[in-house]
């Protein structure tokens, strides 16, 4: 150390005897474990880099800097990399600290020798190499200054501590950064995995400066404890926060594929699986599957084939065979298990079997590489990419690579049929794109090992083509090994049957000859095996029904259940009627149903409309249907295999519409019943005891599937007129007429968005002849969507009222659910039927709140995980941005890139699409060109949905009422085109005409008006426009009174400003300006007084109008000027009056027929503004109108008469500008649309098609 300087006064020398030359024993253990930890990770990718770290100097890193920036420049590619001189003079300074202390070990060059190989990994990669140098600079500068305080601390514990932590910091940076240059495709996933590593490498250099000020001030020994605090819980609150952001990401990735929230689709349902069919599996069979040549060079690496075909027919044991090949995989864990188990039920739910294959896929690599997650939510989540066959084909390909050994297991593929809405095979396209989309996973890019992929199914011929020429296990050549199995298996079965009859002479004989039969016919095929056994359990009864059962076994599954179905037929009526409503209810339900929901729907299902103790079937009600049918540990029901539904739809035994009637029976039946726990008469006490006698059972299904039960019935019919379907609606209408009459005024009308419920459920226009039924029904889709939307973001969307009694119904059900599982005694509850209830519903108790959820579980055992559960409908978005400090969620993706824009995004700020085509607009409204307005064009359903039933968002207002306008035009359209329109030039006025002009007159008044609230606008722009549309002679004549308006609009705008307090003249060109407007107006004017002075010259006639008189009218506001108009609104509105005496009531006739002053002579002949208002009114009222409201009435109707005399340009008089507008109250005033009762723009949008038509004055 003699060359060793120190800054600063001169310090004396300390004796070389006192310092220490090893390590303390702290010091050296964190100088180990760091050290070991870098090997390590070094020694896992490259052995070759081991030895190169070990021999590696510090000249040799600096000749390779030299030699990167040689190559650099040879690219024209230079980079600043002196910024590593300074964190190479620095590892120097620190290398001649530690020299002494680390001698006789390796650590020393290791702290620089990764460098050497990062700047080589990185040249090709410019983004890569700045980051890099970047990270190399941050560090340097971060790192104490041990030329200063190296040799005068070198002995103090403390200080080797401290060494040791700033060796450890360093060799923490080298071990991400290798790993991160060495893996496979690190390109691909460089930016996901760098933004990740930045909160470590912000813990680092922080750990460092820390560090560094501790040296400064002479490694003080409390602090240099606080520190290693500090570091601890540092450390620990990265980790945390990592951790965090991880399973965010994950969680987010996961409801990107959108398995978990689709029945039978999620990770749970592939488990749940997998586990029943190893627990199902005879112990000593399938183990010769694992000794097979061609299937022990499949399951080694490195040899046979990627590919191996797996086929055998129909109850073989295919699935079971996958399911012990995936379990011992699974076992040492040294391959990376892919597997997915597809299905008849999956194919009934999941639309797309391809992609729900693939996304599977990539569900179960997240789950278990959960750190390529990051890569999937940046790269796709984030930028909200489509889930989509390419997509996913993308995704596998980067992912595979990254995993060791991946074998891919896909059982079923020959189930990927499409079917009609009768339950028949119709396409079988699918099979083939499934298997194309396989096959293209066997060679991904950049994969160090292949991806071995295990194909199972039956041999169809849609399979044959492309896997001929693959390597293939056919079952039927291994009759041998199966036969063995099926006689385990047998023998297992007939030991229950040996039990029965153990007291009988010759059973033993009897039973191996049933044995030997079933084991002959069998086929191989263990279904068949496993069904004729169960059915011997139930129809012998002493040795010769045993010897006759096997000589009468049906040689094949088709037959076996035509026996089964025939023995069915053969039951006395009630229980046939019930094992077929078991059947129906098998066929159709949305979700696997528990055996205390089917035996109650069973009773529903025969027409009851009630349930008691009395009337509750018992739980063995099911086995009328063994052995179709089994029953899992969790006490849900699911048929015995695939081919069972096959069969029952194939033979036409349950039709699909008979078996929708059944289902939607129940659910209709039962929501009658359960109108007793919204009773208010009932007492709670009853209540309680009436669930805990477990009669509301079917509550959750039905409250949550009712309506897909009544709408896919609907669909079965069709168009056609069902009495059965009058029947179910006649039952609906009795339910929410029970909420109707109860809970909302009956005097309020329903407003229903008819549009948006279409476009959610578009299976409503099979019911649209029954209008009063299609209204409450779409007013109920429109609620389901609003409470979903307000689940998902509860602060931007109130919670909906439910239109139907179903909401209290379900509360007070949770609410006794929650009483009777922590209630120790109940009264009116014996101990027994409390603790079965317990029993039954703890597991269930807790169903999901978000509306739609297709799990395919009942509920949650605790709070917890149904929270957890419910997070799965909305995942939260992070900024994943290095070095971000806001860790909180995002609810959406918009906020979420609003916020990388705001605070990351340091460049040019992109135009908005919005401003872009608004201004494209505009320029095609200039050069003549008027577009058709589709404010809702290019999205799809959902999103047409969202736009349509969300409130009016502050971000958005301008496309809400385009959209309402929208909807406007087209009613209009719809209107003419059924020649509703009066004959004359109106007839001829295109939609989209009246829609811009409106448009128009609202932008203008909001502008004009800001507080005004934007209902209020839009209701003033369409009132004015239809007024002047129909009281027009002329096209150009309507058109000019608009454009004459909305000029004064212009100008009393303009005028607002010059009515306040001037600070300073205007500029010279700014007059110039005004000067021509005044001149153009000053035009303008005149030819309107022209116009209002033939206006007067006509003669004046006593008009009289009519104002509906009818009590509760919602129009008794409006005034109809002719008597045909009003007349078919009586007819429409109020088909129960007599209409001759109700024109007779509402007829008005004006005193006088006096015409109401020119308000420009009312404005020169006032002396302040005050009068002029004053004077208005008065002028009004000189119309002797009884009813005629003031100005200031929110009622005030605003006629062409009244409205185009407002700001005339006069000479300057009574010391009034000569430009001063009329007031605004007297121009358009706040309430203008006193017509339309109405709150919010949905009221506006949601009006049915008779106040359309009012508002358009086509009756």
């Amino acid at each position: 150390m003699a060359g060793t300087r120190l800054c600063g006064a001169p310090k004396p020398s300390l004796p070389t005897t006192s310092r220490p030359t090893t390590l303390t024993p702290q010091a050296r253990r964190t100088f180990q474990e760091s050290f070991d930890s870098l090997e390590k990770t070094v020694q896992r990718y490259s052995r070759t880099d081991d030895r190169e770290f070990s021999n590696t100097t510090l000249r040799d890193v600096r000749d390779a800097a030299k030699e990167v920036e040689r190559q650099l420049a040879a690219r024209q590619c230079m980079r600043n990399m002196k910024r590593l001189e300074p964190f190479l003079d620095g590892l120097e300074a620190y290398s001649k600290v530690i020299e002494v202390l680390c001698n006789g070990t390796p650590f020393l060059s290791w702290i620089w020798a990764p460098i050497k190989l990062m700047m080589q990994l990185a040249t090709d990669h410019i983004s890569a190499f700045e980051k890099l140098l970047a990270a190399y600079s941050q560090i340097a500068a971060m790192l104490p200054r041990f030329d200063r305080l190296g040799t005068a601390l070198q002995d103090k514990p403390d200080f080797q501590q401290a060494l040791a932590v700033v060796y450890s910091d360093i060799l923490t940076f080298h071990e991400h950064a290798y790993k991160l240059f060495r893996r496979n495709g690190w390109i691909c996933f460089f930016k996901s995995s760098w933004g990740q590593f930045g909160s470590r490498f912000n813990c680092i250099l922080d750990s460092l400066a820390k560090h560094a000020t501790l040296v400064d001030q002479e490694a003080n020994a409390y602090l240099v404890s606080e520190t290693m605090q500090w570091r601890r819980e540092a450390l620990q609150t990265v980790a945390k926060t990592e951790k965090d952001r991880s399973t965010a990401q994950l969680t987010a990735a996961l409801a990107w594929l959108g398995l978990e929230t689709v029945p039978h689709c999620g990770q749970a349902y592939q488990d749940n699986l997998l586990h029943r069919i190893i627990n199902d599996c005879c112990d000593g069979t399938t183990d010769w599957i694992l000794k097979n040549q061609r299937m022990r060079q499949w399951l080694q690496n490195g040899r046979g084939g990627p590919i191996l075909w797996l086929k055998g027919k129909p109850g073989s044991g295919k699935s079971t065979l996958c399911a012990k090949i995936v379990q011992f995989l699974r076992a040492p864990r040294q391959s990376t298990v892919l597997f997915c188990f597809y299905s008849y039920i999956v194919s009934s739910t999941y639309p797309d079997p391809v992609v729900f294959i693939l996304a599977t896929l990539v569900s179960q690599i997240l789950r278990q590489r959960s750190d390529l997650a990051t890569y999937v939510y940046e790269e796709f989540v984030a930028e909200s990419r489509p889930l989509s066959i390419r997509s996913l084909q993308e995704l596998l390909s980067n992912l595979l690579p990254q995993l060791a050994m991946p074998r891919i297991l896909v059982d079923g593929i020959d189930e990927c049929i499409r079917y009609d809405i009768h339950g028949k095979p119709c396409d079988l396209t699918p099979v083939k794109d499934v298997l194309v989309s396989i096959l293209q996973l066997e060679n991904p890019t950049q994969a160090c090992t292949p991806t071995k992929i295990l194909i199972v199914s039956r041999d169809i011929l849609e399979l044959v083509g492309k896997l001929s020429k693959r390597p293939t296990l056919a079952l039927d050549q291994e009759s041998d090994a199966l036969t063995a199995d099926i006689t385990r298996y047998a023998t297992k079965c007939l030991e229950t049957i040996r039990d029965r009859f153990a007291d009988l002479v010759g059973v033993d004989n009897v039973l191996n000859d049933v044995k030997r039969n079933v084991v002959l016919k069998s086929q191989g095929m263990f279904l068949w095996v496993r069904l004729v056994l169960a059915q011997l359990e139930f129809d012998a009864y002493n040795l010769d029904d045993l010897e006759n059962a096997v000589a009468n076994m049906p040689h094949s599954l088709h037959d076996f259940y035509s026996r089964i179905v025939h023995r069915i037929m053969l039951y006395p009526t009630q229980s046939r009627e019930r094992t077929i409503n078991i059947l129906k209810w098998m066929l159709c339900s949305k979700r696997p149903l528990r055996v205390i929901e089917l035996q109650d729907a069973i009773v529903f299902a025969s027409g009851a409309v009630s349930l008691s103790e009395r009337s509750k079937l018992p739980p063995n009600i099911v086995d009328l249907c063994k052995p179709l049918i089994q029953t899992d540990d969790n006490g849900q029901i699911s048929f015995v295999h695939f081919t069972v539904q096959e069969y029952l739809t194939k033979s036409n035994f349950i039709s699909l519409r008979d078996a929708e009637s059944c289902t939607t029976t129940t659910c209709l039946n039962y929501l009658t019943f359960s109108l007793n726990l919204s009773n208010s008469s009932i007492p709670a006490t009853q209540k309680a005891v009436d669930v805990g006698r477990c009669l509301y059972s079917l509550q959750p299904y039905v409250h949550e599937h009712w309506l897909d039960h009544l709408l896919a019935f609907a669909a079965e019919v069709s168009r056609s007129t069902d009495q059965q379907l009058e029947a179910f609606l006649a039952s609906f209408f009795f339910i929410y007429s029970h909420q109707y009459t109860r809970y909302l005024d009956p005097t309020d009308d329903l407003q229903v968005d008819i549009l948006a419920a279409q476009t959610l459920e578009p299976r409503l226009q099979y019911l649209e002849r029954y209008e009063h039924h299609y209204k409450f029904l779409c007013a109920y889709v429109v609620y389901r969507n609003a409470k979903q939307m307000h689940f998902e973001n509860p602060a931007d969307y109130q919670e909906p009222l439910d239109p139907m009694p179903l909401s209290v119904v379900q509360l007070v059900y949770a609410t006794q659910i929650d009483y009777l599982l922590s209630a120790v005694t109940v009264p009116g509850l014996t101990q027994e039927q409390l603790d079965a209830f317990k029993t039954s519903n703890h597991s269930y108790a807790f169903v999901c709140r978000f509306p739609g959820c297709t799990g395919m579980l009942a509920g949650f055992p605790t709070d917890d995980l149904r929270t957890q559960h419910e997070m799965t409908h909305k995942p939260a978005l992070f900024c994943t941005h290095s070095g971000c400090k806001y860790s909180l969620p995002f609810a959406s993706q918009q906020n979420l890139r609003k916020h990388i824009r705001d605070f990351h995004d340091s460049g040019p700020k992109a135009v908005s699409k919005s401003i872009t085509r608004r201004k494209a607009t505009l320029l095609r409204g200039q050069s003549g060109h008027t577009p058709e307005p589709s404010p809702l064009g290019g999205l799809d359903a959902r999103s047409q949905a969202q736009r349509l039933t969300k409130g009016p968002s502050k971000s958005l207002q301008q496309d809400q009422v385009t959209a309402k306008l929208h909807h406007f035009v087209q009613h209009y359209r719809v209107q003419q085109q059924q020649g509703k329109i009066p004959h004359g030039w109106q007839q001829g006025t295109p939609p989209e005409e009246r829609g811009q002009l409106a448009l128009q007159f609202f932008t203008q008044y909001r502008l004009l008006k800001p507080e005004i609230a934007e209902v209020e606008s839009l209701r003033a722009a369409l009132q004015f426009e239809t007024q002047t549309f129909m009281s027009s002679k002329t096209n150009d004549e309507y058109v000019s009174d608009i454009k004459q308006k909305l000029i004064v609009m212009t100008t009393a705008r303009q005028q607002q400003p010059q009515q306040q307090p001037q600070q300073q003249p205007q500029q010279q060109p700014q007059q110039q300006v005004n000067q021509r407007m005044q001149q153009q107006l000053q035009q303008l004017m005149q030819q309107h007084e022209q116009h209002e002075a033939q206006q007067l010259n006509k003669p004046k006639v006593n008009k009289k109008y009519y104002r509906c008189a009818v009590e509760n009218c919602r129009n008794n506001k409006k005034t109809w000027p002719r008597l045909d108009n009003f007349k078919q609104h009586i007819e429409r509105m109020h088909k129960g009056e007599n209409v001759l005496d109700v024109i007779e009531r509402s007829t008005c006739h004006p005193k006088n027929a006096e015409t109401p002053m020119s308000q420009t002579k009312i404005f020169d002949s006032s002396p302040t503004l005050n009068n002029y208002n004053i004077n208005i009114d008065q002028d009004l009222n000189r119309i002797n109108d009884p009813r005629a409201p003031s100005v200031e009435s929110p009622y005030w109707e605003l006629t062409p008469e009244y409205w185009f005399d407002t700001a005339v340009p006069s000479e300057p008089m009574n010391g009034l500008p000569m430009t001063t507008a009329a007031p605004m109250s007297s121009i358009i005033d706040d309430e203008m649309m006193g017509t339309m009762d109405t709150d919010n723009l949905e009221d506006l949008f949601n009006m049915d098609e008779s106040q359309l038509d009012a508002f358009f004055n086509l009756e």
